[in-house]
Parts: C-alpha cells; sequence; structure tokens
C-alpha cells in the first residue's frame, strides 16, 4: 500500500483508496446466516453470518459474583459514569464465559473483570474527556494509565483513582501467569485500545467525520481488538512459537478477529450511539454519509463486510493454517498449539456475538 496511512492524532490519510473500495461493495450472500431475532430502534438486526456457535463456561455464576465483588472492591462507581447496578446489569461475567468457555476458573474470572474496567473505560474516557473536548488532558491520562502495566512489578506506581486502580489489580493479577512474549506483548495491545480514542477525540474538535476506509482501519484500535486478542490469549494459557506469531496467517487471523466484533457493534449499538450519545463515531453512520444511502442500505453494506471478512477467517482456518504448519515444518504439540489458538478465536468470535445483541448497554 502506497498511500499515507492514518496516524494516531496526525490525521495525515488522503481518504479513501479507490483501489480498495471494492471491500464496501454489497455482496450476494448464500450461506447459513446466525439469526439472533432481536428488535432494536430501527428495526430488527440483520442476521449475522457467523458459523461457529456460541459455547458458555461451566464457570459462569462463578465469574459472575466475580465481577461484581471486583466491581465493588476496586469502587469504580466513584469514578462517576457507571453506578454498581448497572455494571452488573451488563453482565460481564457472562461475556466472559461466551468469550473463552474452555478457559479455567480463574481464567473467566479475570477475563470477566478485563471486561467491566475496558468496557467502563470506553465510557469513561467520553465522559471525561470527549465531552469535554480536551485532548490534553485525555492524552495525559492515557499516559499515566500505561505506567500501570509496568514489566517489573514492584515498580507499580500509586494509583489515584478507581481506574488506575482497576488496571493496577488487573495487571498484578494477571502479569505472572503470562508466557513471556505475552507478558512483553500485552501493553502494547491494552495501549492500542487506550490511546485510539484520541483520534476520534480529535475528529470530533475538528468536525471531521472519516471516510470508510480510515474507520475501519482505526476501528480495530477503537474497539479493542489486539486487546481482545490477548485476553484470549490469556484465558488460553499457551504460548506460539515466535515464527506462528510473526508469520503472515496468524496476522491476517489477528486482524480479522480485531475487526469483526468492533464492526459488528457498530451496527448493534446504533440507537444508543447516534440518538442517545450523538455519536459520530459508527460504521452504519459513516458508511450513510459517504455513500448518500439510509440506514437499512448502509447496515447491509456493513454486514456484508463483516459476511466476507469471517469467511476469510474460515478460509485461513482451514486452508493457510495448515500451510503455514507445513511450511514452518510445526512438530505435533506445536500443531495443538496453532489449533488452539484459532478455536479459541473462534469461541471469543462467537460469544461476543451472543452476547452483545443481548447485553442491556446497548438497548
Amino acid at each position: 500500500m502506497t498511500e499515507t496511512a492514518t496516524t494516531m492524532l496526525g490525521l495525515s490519510g488522503p481518504g479513501v483508496g479507490l483501489t480498495r473500495m471494492t471491500a464496501f461493495a454489497p455482496a450476494v450472500n448464500t450461506e447459513p446466516l446466525q439469526p439472533n431475532g432481536v428488535l432494536f430502534g430501527g428495526g430488527a438486526l440483520p442476521e449475522f453470518y457467523l458459523p461457529y456457535p456460541a459455547k458458555t463456561s461451566p464457570h459462569l455464576e462463578r465469574a459472575r459474583a466475580f465481577a461484581a465483588d471486583w466491581t465493588r472492591r476496586i469502587g469504580l462507581a466513584r469514578a462517576g459514569v457507571w453506578t454498581d447496578h448497572w455494571t452488573d446489569d451488563q453482565d460481564y461475567g457472562y461475556w466472559a464465559a461466551v468469550s473463552v468457555p474452555e478457559a479455567p476458573a480463574a481464567a473467566v474470572d479475570l477475563v470477566a473483570a478485563w471486561g467491566v474496567w475496558g468496557f467502563h473505560w470506553d465510557d469513561f474516557f467520553d465522559d471525561r474527556f470527549k465531552r469535554t473536548r480536551n485532548l490534553l488532558a485525555g492524552r495525559a491520562y492515557v499516559d499515566r494509565l500505561m505506567s500501570f502495566m509496568p514489566q517489573d512489578l514492584a515498580r507499580m506506581p500509586a494509583p489515584e483513582d478507581p481506574v488506575q486502580a482497576g488496571l493496577a489489580d488487573l495487571w498484578t493479577r494477571m502479569a505472572p501467569n503470562l508466557p513471556p512474549s505475552g507478558r512483553a506483548a500485552f501493553p502494547s495491545q491494552l495501549g492500542e485500545f487506550l490511546y485510539a480514542p484520541l483520534w476520534e477525540l480529535q475528529n470530533v474538535i475538528q468536525g471531521r467525520l472519516p471516510d470508510p476506509v480510515d474507520y475501519v482501519e482505526m476501528r480495530r484500535q477503537t474497539g479493542g481488538g489486539m486487546f481482545a486478542y490477548g485476553l484470549a490469549m490469556a484465558g488460553l494459557g499457551g504460548d506460539l512459537p515466535a515464527a506462528v506469531r510473526e508469520h503472515r496467517t496468524m496476522k491476517a487471523l489477528g486482524e480479522i478477529f480485531a475487526e469483526v466484533p468492533p464492526l459488528r457493534n457498530d451496527i448493534i449499538s446504533y440507537d444508543k450511539e447516534i440518538h442517545r450519545e450523538g455519536e459520530i463515531h459508527n460504521a452504519v453512520l459513516i458508511t450513510q454519509q459517504f455513500f448518500g444511502c439510509d440506514r437499512e442500505r448502509a447496515t447491509g453494506i456493513v454486514n456484508d463486510l463483516l459476511t466476507e471478512r469471517v469467511k476469510q477467517f474460515q478460509r485461513l482456518a482451514a486452508v493457510d493454517v495448515p500451510r503455514m504448519a507445513r511450511e514452518l515444518d510445526l512438530d505435533a504439540t506445536d500443531r495443538a498449539t496453532v489449533a488452539a489458538v484459532v478455536n479459541a478465536l473462534r469461541d471469543w468470535l462467537a460469544g461476543d456475538c451472543h452476547w452483545a445483541p443481548r447485553c442491556v448497554r446497548y438497548r
């Protein structure tokens, strides 16, 4: 790609690359669909293509109790954005149980608490910094948050508020159980999610509506895609050989994994974001504005893109992953680890698709 990429705050992208516009062309879908039967303000949600069934962890009730206890112990309600009751209603114990259904109980607990913290961060940033248009304060706050993931836990700074305390607690719990590669990678994976709202905030300040390609490329970050990838790997408890982690096939799988749930969420959360919050960063709205079409047509275009990305994930898993294993001459142990990672990503995609339309957060 020769075009200048959109930077986090520079916004130097030239706009839509015409060679990439085929990604938004409507597709004819003849595959089986994942029905959900959920009605929102704009009518029925579309049927999302997802060939993987959602599974539920046997540790569901434990994860719910852990998330509720963790929320109150950290004192998250004191941040002034959520109440304890609203946190419970969103049911991040269930989110974790369907996202990492094969994980051991302690890992499901931890993912549930990360879910509370991550979704709360999204609302906290909007309330504290986006609503006030305070870009400098937002960046300073994120810079401070990044200090709560030190490689040496003895150097953990003292938290100043519940958001910082929550991150310090979660990293202290998680880091000792991560393999070296995961411990090194996770701060930058979460960092993408923490810094990405600054791009949204600058768009708001400038009155700029991103074009579809810029938006999709950034949605992997604003939606916490690689953060979720790190959590899925942590729930799995395994590690991949370096050659596998850096292989084009695994990177492509990770990119799709990071892209699909946030774009699907834009369809699900349209009423919440557009009608209740006045948000402009939503794939459906951006598609409406760019193509001059109505919500129904824009939703169809975004859903077609989602369908094609999931099909690409299927092809990579079925064809390219075995080819990669042969190319790298992986032994039986490494092949089993790769298979477990692919299954974990499938489970997360299915679980998120099952949870999001049913969550009161988007009603």
